[in-house]
């Protein structure tokens, strides 16, 4: 996951569930806890998030307003990203059935078998 990706799902996380812990965030994202905490260091020194001590001495990560404009900015650059790589997936998808249709032809089968 590139950073900026992992940033954008932290981000978002956070905001929907400020009380989540490192673990769990891991699991959910599919990387270590160590790239979590890492990731979740470098949040709060730059003061996009705000660790406070929650119910039970829990650590709870605040996102700030500030948080919410680079959540914004983190948006955008990943819808950019998964639409080129929709766009890429679409034209794999129509050679493969442009494939599958000179075949079908070519074994003398029609389209629709």
């Amino acid at each position: 996951m590139p950073s900026d990706e992992l940033r954008y799902a932290l981000l978002k996380a956070l905001r929907v569930c400020p009380e989540t812990n490192q673990r769990t965030l891991a699991v959910a994202l599919g990387v270590s806890v160590g790239r979590i905490n890492v990731a979740l260091r470098q949040l709060a020194d730059s003061r996009l998030v705000k660790v406070t001590l929650g119910p039970s001495r829990r650590q709870r990560y605040e996102v700030r307003r500030l948080g919410l404009y680079e959540l914004s900015a983190l948006t955008g650059v990943v819808l950019e990203r998964k639409l080129r790589h929709k766009a890429l997936i679409e034209q794999e998808i129509d050679e493969l059935r442009s494939d599958l249709v000179e075949t079908r032809q070519a074994l003398g089968e029609g389209p629709d078998r």
